[in-house]
Order: structure tokens, then C-alpha cells, then sequence
């Protein structure tokens, strides 16, 4: 049977109700969870609305952005008036969508902005997603640059996904740009997420967001002979008398595992590299 959870610890009984010397024989026992569930991790200043400026107002190049790390000197952020982005008019109107909020940043000559958001986790697909824009006037021309998924505490770490970016005919209006990498069952280090521009123009960046997707693991039970075992994609096999733990590696566990039967009930869990 296929069963919703809300979030939590949960515990699984199989409980007779014969009050006579009946049994039921259970087999193929699986337990998994869906991978279309979606978990946003939270980045800073993601809309880069800390430390606003006035209407029309925007920050020489290079000012520090609260939140973000910085590659280069063109740099800063914008709180526009109409003339620079479609339908938007300093504090009293947004940001046209997907932007988000009053104020954007920006980037241009080679600079970017960067941001370690934690530890790297396995078996997960990171999705970062990103709204370009383009001021309305073309003075400002168009141009190019890139948003990357990096192994490490900064852009010098391990590039794992890179997509180009460009704002070539969005002028006064933004388009989500996104990137996703999957990471494998060991991983080690921080992610890093970068906005990146490659040429001489301004590009404009809002709305930040990074998405994870767990891939599923799924533990199963089936009959073997005597004794019955559990197979399991990767990881480490625990096990305790008590659901609450403590569970301790089970020696020499690899899957597939027959288990033993026991007098005393156990619990199984797997813990990931």
C-alpha cells in the first residue's frame, strides 16, 4: 500500500489480532520515499533587497553585497525607477517577473558574485535557478555570463555544472535562467553557487533560488530460505533492538543481507555515505 507521511520520525508495526494460533506470512517488504518532492535551501540575500538604495539609486562598483561574495570590481545593486525595467517604479511597484522584490544586482567586465551555501550532500540534485535581466535603455547593450554549481568554499573549487547566461533582448524584463547537477552516493566539501558575467555589459541578476531533489533509497525484504534479507543501492546497514536507537553498523553487512531471525524484534536503517 502506498502511504503518505508528514514530515518526522515514523514507526512501522505488523501486528496480529487473532486471539487463535493463526499467522499471516508478510514477504517483499519495501520501504522508500518519492524523489518529487522538492526542499529549497535557504541562500542569502537571494534578492539582494538588504542594504536598499533610494529610488533610482544603485551602488558604485565595487560595493560590498550583504550576503555574497565578490570576483572582480563591476558590481553593485540597483533600485530602479521606470525607466530602467518595465512596470517597475522604484519602492512603490516590483520588479517585473521572475524578478523578485524592488531591487536587483548587478555584474559586468568579468565580475561575479558568489555564495557557499553548506556542505555538499549525496544522492541529491541541486538545482539553482536564477532571474537575468536587462535595463531597458540600450545604452546598456546586452551580454553574456554564466551560474555555476561549484565543489568548494569559493569559485576556485571543483565546477560540477555551468550554464550560459545571456540577456540579449530582454531589455526592462528578466527570464529564468537554471543550472542542476546530481551528486553521486560520497561526496565531501561545501557547495558553492556563482553568477558569473563574461563581457564588457551589464547583466542584471534577482531572485535566487536553489532546489534540492533526493534521489531515493530503497531498502527491501524478501524470503530466502531460512532466513530472510535485505537488499539496499549503497550505504551502511544499521541496526537496534529499540527504534529510538541507538543503532550500531551491522559487522560485515553487504547487500544482499540475510538476516537471522531473532527473539528480540529489530530495526533497520540506512546510512548513506
Amino acid at each position: 500500500e502506498n502511504v503518505g507521511m508528514s514530515p518526522g520520525g515514523h514507526t512501522l508495526t505488523f501486528q496480529g489480532t487473532s486471539l487463535t494460533d493463526n499467522h499471516v506470512f508478510l514477504d517483499d517488504l519495501q520501504i522508500s520515499y518519492p524523489s518529487s518532492v522538492s526542499v529549497t535551501i535557504s541562500v542569502n540575500n537571494p534578492s539582494f533587497e538588504d542594504n536598499a538604495q533610494p529610488d533610482g539609486g544603485q551602488t558604485s562598483n565595487p560595493t560590498r553585497i550583504p550576503g555574497w561574495n565578490t570576483d572582480g570590481g563591476a558590481f553593485g545593486t540597483i533600485n530602479p525607477d521606470n525607466t530602467d525595467f518595465a512596470n517597475a517604479s522604484g519602492d512603490t511597484t516590483p520588479l517585473p517577473a521572475p524578478a523578485d522584490g524592488f531591487q536587483c544586482a548587478y555584474a559586468n567586465g568579468g565580475s561575479g558574485l558568489y555564495q557557499d551555501v553548506g556542505p555538499l550532500q549525496p544522492l541529491t540534485t541541486y538545482t539553482l535557478t536564477v532571474a537575468v535581466g536587462a535595463r531597458n535603455s540600450v545604452s546598456w547593450g546586452e551580454g553574456s555570463g554564466t551560474i555555476q554549481l561549484i565543489n568548494g568554499t569559493n569559485t576556485a573549487g571543483n565546477v560540477l555544472a555551468i550554464t550560459p547566461i545571456s540577456n540579449n533582448g530582454l531589455a526592462g524584463t528578466f527570464k529564468n535562467f537554471s543550472v542542476s547537477f546530481t551528486t553521486p552516493g560520497s561526496v565531501s566539501g561545501d557547495l558553492t553557487i556563482a553568477l558569473n558575467s563574461t563581457t564588457a555589459t551589464q547583466i542584471c541578476y534577482d531572485n535566487v533560488q536553489l532546489t534540492t531533489q533526493v534521489t531515493p533509497v530503497t531498502v527491501s525484504m524478501q524470503a530466502g530460505g531460512a532466513d530472510p534479507i535485505l537488499t539496499w543501492p549503497m550505504g551502511t546497514l544499521l541496526q537496534a533492538t529499540n527504534v529510538a536507537g541507538p543503532y550500531l553498523p551491522v559487522g560485515g553487512a553487504v547487500s544482499p543481507w540475510p538476516i537471522t531471525p531473532l527473539t528480540a524484534q529489530m530495526f533497520y536503517k540506512i546510512q548513506l555515505p
